[in-house]
């Protein structure tokens, strides 16, 4: 806006300041049957009631909890018993009416926050009807000094509202604690921030669209545990319309998912060209923008679980090298996830450099993203030397892809990486014009060969029993990259001929990194010096 607002000439409209009879009532019922609730609801004050008798109610049931006594009907209606606006409301009928209408303690919490929104909502309202009284009739105020007292005013309303949480006695904390609310493996989360980081190219549209599908259906797609089937929003910044239709109908084809399946758990936009972004920058200052007041609108109407923009780059107009800059774009995010009580998910780019499996700092521009992330991965094409420890030939090699725990620091770190097969899916859109159609790529689970399957104990022990006598001539043997005659790996191949140089190397790795293997030091009586060779650990052997 670069101008002011013409004069409004309409009717003033009479409109009822914001007020829920009913949270109010709920919230002191429960409080009434269950004294402990009120630990849950510390942030709440009397005065955010908008019933003046409620506000009283509560303070004296706050009172009564801090001097140690029991909350309830009985003990309320004694100190009700002259209180003339209780009596008009049906004195201790109605204190029962409001046990009546109690529902569960779990609740307590979702009401507080209801009595709190909209008591701030009010005093938006007073404050800015303040503004407007003072602009039509306080000539002695200037009109930048009217604006000036607003402004602070309005902050000050901002600043309460943000500060719903003091401080609590831990000694008092003994109530059950929640479960984190897993929607897909250790992937997404509710009221958490998620990513996948990887190069252009990797296949990192394809695995999320696979992933939130599966979350969509209720099935392990992905080969990940679907804790609960969840209503998914995929925001596309970056494909327009038709080939998000195309992405998304490839995985549903590979998968066996029909339209049905997802109606009413899978919604899609296309927002390339909208230009909307969560934040942008004016003048120096961040700010909120048109796609953070959309993006809560869709998730509320659609009642969404999980929602996942794609890529993050794209989300917003602001600086993305400037820490203070993504970190605001970063509190959006997870804001969203907490009042919305969703996971979030934004797909991120790389800065260029080699593949760095499960590093997340190779995240493109500031670290302030990657630090606001509770639950960071990296996408990596499989690497040469993966394709040979598994023996996989070069075409296979470039249609398998790493997904690493980068930064998952609300849970345990998973066992090693999990691996997706990159399939071309054939659409089945021919036409005259283009007579084979489209063929799009979407993800399927793929497991690498596990070169220890269907070895006995006794070929196992047999290859350490030979590995801890060492050489005839005294010497052990090491795991030394140059070793030639003393080549630990040597010794597996001999007994397992199938495996390659590099295979046979990586039983060696993992017995030493297992400590079946140790290093030990020995006199070299063929070179009368002291060196390193392998021992094996009997605590640790196989059986």
């Amino acid at each position: 806006m670069t101008g002011f607002m013409p004069l409004r000439l309409d009717e003033p409209v009479d409109r009822t300041p914001p007020y829920n009879a009913e949270a109010e009532q709920r919230l002191l019922g429960i409080l009434l049957i269950e004294n402990k609730a009120f630990r849950r609801i510390r942030f709440v004050r009397s005065e955010y009631f908008g019933n003046a008798l409620h506000g009283r109610i509560f303070e004296a049931v706050e009172r009564l909890i801090a001097d140690g006594m029991d909350a309830n009907p009985v003990t309320l209606k004694n100190l009700f018993d002259q209180d003339e606006a209780l009596a008009a409301t049906g004195g201790a009928q109605y204190l029962a009416k409001l046990v009546d209408g109690a529902v569960t303690i779990s609740n307590a919490e979702d009401y507080g926050r209801v009595v709190v929104e909209l008591a701030q909502r009010r005093s938006i309202i007073a404050a800015l009807q303040d503004g407007l009284d003072s602009a039509y009739t306080d000539h002695r105020q200037s009109a930048d000094e009217i604006l000036t007292r607003l402004k602070t005013e309005l902050t000050e309303i901002g600043r309460a509202a943000r500060w719903t949480e003091p401080e609590w006695d831990a000694c008092e904390d003994i109530d059950e604690i929640p479960p984190r609310h897993w929607l897909l493996g250790n992937i997404f989360c509710r009221r958490f921030v998620s990513s996948l980081i990887a190069d252009g190219g990797v296949g990192k549209t394809a695995v999320r669209i696979a992933q939130l599908l599966a979350l969509a259906t209720g099935r392990p797609l992905t080969g990940e545990h679907v804790f609960q089937r969840s209503r998914v929003l995929y925001l596309s910044l970056e494909d327009d319309r038709d080939e998000l239709r195309r992405r998304v109908r490839a995985a549903m084809l590979h998968h066996d998912v029909s339209a049905e399946e997802v109606r009413g758990w899978f919604f899609l936009t296309a927002l390339g060209s909208s230009g909307w972004k969560l934040a942008i920058t004016e003048n120096g200052e961040h700010k909120t923008s048109v796609l953070q007041t959309r993006l809560v609108e869709m998730i509320q109407r659609r009642r969404i679980d999980v929602v996942s923009l794609d890529p993050f780059v794209k989300s917003h107009a602001v600086e993305e090298n400037a820490n203070n800059a993504i970190d605001f774009v970063a509190g959006i995010l997870a804001e969203i996830a907490t009042e919305n009580d969703c996971a979030v998910d934004a797909p991120h780019h790389v800065n260029k450099g080699l593949p760095d499996p499960g590093n997340a700092n190779r995240g493109r521009g500031a670290s302030a993203f990657k630090d606001a992330g509770r639950l960071v991965y990296t996408l990596t094409p499989m690497s040469d030397d993966e394709a040979k420890l598994f023996d996989i030939g070069e075409d296979e090699r470039r249609r398998l892809v790493r997904m690493d725990n980068a930064k998952v620091n609300i849970a345990p770190r998973p066992v090693g990486a999990k691996w997706f097969k990159l399939v071309g899916v054939p659409l089945g859109n021919r036409t005259d014009l283009y007579p084979i159609g489209d063929e799009v790529q979407t993800v399927e689970p793929w497991t690498p060969p596990d070169m220890w399957a269907g070895l006995s104990t006794e070929t196992l022990n047999t290859i350490l029993n030979e590995l801890d006598r060492g050489l005839p001539n005294g010497r052990l043997f090491t795991n030394h990259a140059q070793a030639v005659d003393r080549a630990a790996w040597r010794v597996v191949q001999k007994s397992l001929p199938h495996l390659t140089d590099v295979q046979a190397r990586e039983f060696i790795r993992t017995w030493v990194k297992n400590k079946v293997l140790c290093s030990v030091e020995y006199d070299d009586e063929v070179d009368r010096k002291t060196r390193k060779g392998l021992r094996v650990n009997n605590a640790k052997r196989p059986g």
